[in-house]
């Protein structure tokens, strides 16, 4: 098809043409009368509408920048990019919408939903995040698949159909372990053969846990004092709560009428040979460690490396003790 020739009004009335005043293409339009001069389109009668019966209507080699609104009926494609009427479609790898200025960002306007990211697929969310409305659906997977919320012995672990998880248990939990024993000092050691050595601890969902700790060795050998008084610590990772209870750190004895409240009523016995006491206490010395009193006639005395030592000759105690948990 030869050319179009588009002339100006203006030279027909004189009939002066120039070479500036024929229009091959849009390239000359652009540059028509000085380089760039053809650059702008003011659309003050309506929008500039390309129709393609097929193909493509416009192709962008370089960027697009607009101040208004761009409407597109069809489609509008790249090599990894396509606009259409209700999508941005990428088909790069990695596909970046990037505002380095913008503080807030706004997705969805009226919608009553917005999808984000692939449910078969990992979607990661950089930064701290809130959410204002509250948050649904499952809580308790990792990225890997596996729970992070694991149910122990006689608990159940539920997830709800609206993301809610509940926590609950059937009965009785009972924790048996062999004593720790450490000291304020230096922890002593057990005898190596030893008839008793255990600590359970029975929490029956009531906020109260009843433990029973029971120790006797016949012999001592293998058994050393350690220095200071003994520390004994609760089965489980249980902890006294130290409002109800209060801690006491003192020495070698509970001094003082102040300190009564911190003794915990243990029934059972402290004995070693020669000796035997049936008025006992338990005082938490910390959240997680205990220590036990053997009241004698002058003293609320802790065992430890002078009292109740754990070298005399057949050393035992079996005590049992309600206390509320943390």
């Amino acid at each position: 098809m030869p050319p179009t020739t588009q002339i100006r009004g203006s030279q027909i009335a004189d009939d002066s043409l120039t070479s500036n005043d024929v229009v091959y293409s849009l390239d000359d339009a652009y540059d028509n009368g000085g380089a760039g001069l053809g650059r702008s389109i003011s659309a003050d009668s309506g929008a500039v509408v390309i129709n393609a019966s097929s193909g493509r209507a416009l192709e962008l080699t370089g960027s697009l920048s607009t101040t208004t609104t761009v409407t597109a009926t069809g489609a509008i494609t790249g090599s990894s990019l396509r606009l259409t009427g209700n999508e941005i479609v990428s088909t790069s790898s990695t596909f970046n919408l990037i505002n380095t200025t913008a503080t807030t960002v706004n997705f969805a306007g009226a919608a009553t939903s917005l999808g984000f990211g692939n449910p078969a697929g990992t979607n990661n969310v950089l930064g701290k995040t809130r959410f204002e409305q509250g948050l649904s659906g499952s809580l308790t997977k990792l990225v890997n698949g596996t729970s992070y919320l694991i149910a122990g012995t006689r608990m159940t672990i539920t997830t709800g159909s609206n993301g809610a998880v509940t926590v609950s248990h059937s009965g009785s939990i009972n924790v048996t372990e062999a004593l720790t024993i450490g000291a304020t000092t230096t922890a002593p050691s057990k005898a190596t053969t030893k008839v008793q050595d255990f600590i359970q601890l029975t929490d029956d969902g009531s906020g109260w846990c009843r433990v029973e700790a029971s120790y006797f060795a016949s012999n001592t050998a293998g058994a050393t004092a350690g220095s200071g008084t003994y520390l004994y610590t609760l089965p489980g990772g249980y902890q006294f709560n130290t409002t109800i209870h209060p801690t006491n750190t003192q020495l070698n004895n509970l001094s003082g009428w102040e300190q009564v409240n911190k003794m915990i009523g243990a029934t059972g016995i402290v004995s070693q040979e020669g000796n035997a006491s049936f008025n006992n206490y338990v005082v938490p010395y910390s959240s997680t460690q205990f220590r036990i009193i053997a009241q004698s006639p002058a003293a609320y005395s802790y065992l430890g490396n002078s009292y109740y030592v754990m070298t005399a000759p057949n050393n035992q105690f079996r005590l049992s003790f309600r206390f509320r948990k943390a």
